[in-house]
């Protein structure tokens, strides 16, 4: 008997968790605004995915990065967003003996992050409130004995020391970018600069009724 109660208690806890993770999963998926954008793999190169695109009433946008073979797709007459997933458009993109692999692509969301400040002189455990900091053994000396091999890359030292990036390029991921701003402007760099959401090189906001590159 008392063996029953266990093994049925595991199952109701067990069944417990199992519904949770459902509900997050469900959460997630519920969120989702779904883009009139397909990822598409064609083995035969730009003027197969052409020739697959007018058949079946899309248009190629563009090559997806350095990726060979990989472009992105807008279908004609497809909405720009929907709250559900196009499956049946979907498996029919896929289903072509062309095709590799097609997926429709959905709004990743983005966390806007405020600047630390100055604080050189600040211990630098005291900058970053990341409960996982101590395990980055890359950014800092974690060892536990002079005996053990330094692995990191020696960032903290150099952020000590003043660097500021000077004469370096970097392209940051972000949802517009008001370049023509006096603090901006001076380093803004054109050639290292893309709007994905046109398909065009400048990431200037366009303050429309969709707001969707601001």
């Amino acid at each position: 008997m008392e063996m029953r109660c266990r093994r049925t208690t595991v199952m109701c806890c067990a069944l417990a968790v199992l519904c949770s993770i459902a509900r997050s999963v469900n959460a997630s998926f519920g969120d989702r605004q779904y883009l009139n954008e397909w990822a598409v793999e064609i083995p035969g190169g730009l003027d197969a995915a052409r020739s697959i695109a007018k058949e079946l009433d899309y248009r190629v946008v563009r090559q997806i990065g350095a990726l060979e073979n990989h472009y992105l797709f807008k279908h004609q007459t497809h909405p720009s967003r929907t709250k559900r997933s196009a499956d049946h458009i979907t498996k029919r993109l896929s289903e072509d003996d062309r095709v590799s692999w097609a997926e429709q692509q959905y709004e990743k969301r983005r966390s806007k992050r405020a600047s630390l400040g100055s604080c050189r002189d600040c211990p630098v455990d005291e900058l970053f409130n990341d409960p996982m900091w101590n395990q980055q053994w890359y950014l800092q000396d974690t060892r536990t004995s002079s005996s053990l091999p330094k692995l990191d890359l020696h960032v903290i030292p150099v952020w000590k020391k003043g660097f500021t990036g000077k004469g370096v390029v970097i392209t940051v991921l972000d949802d517009g970018l008001e370049w023509n701003h006096t603090d901006i402007y001076p380093n803004y760099d054109t050639a290292a600069s893309y709007d994905f959401n046109d398909n065009d090189p400048d990431p200037f906001p366009r303050y429309d009724s969709t707001n969707e590159n601001k």
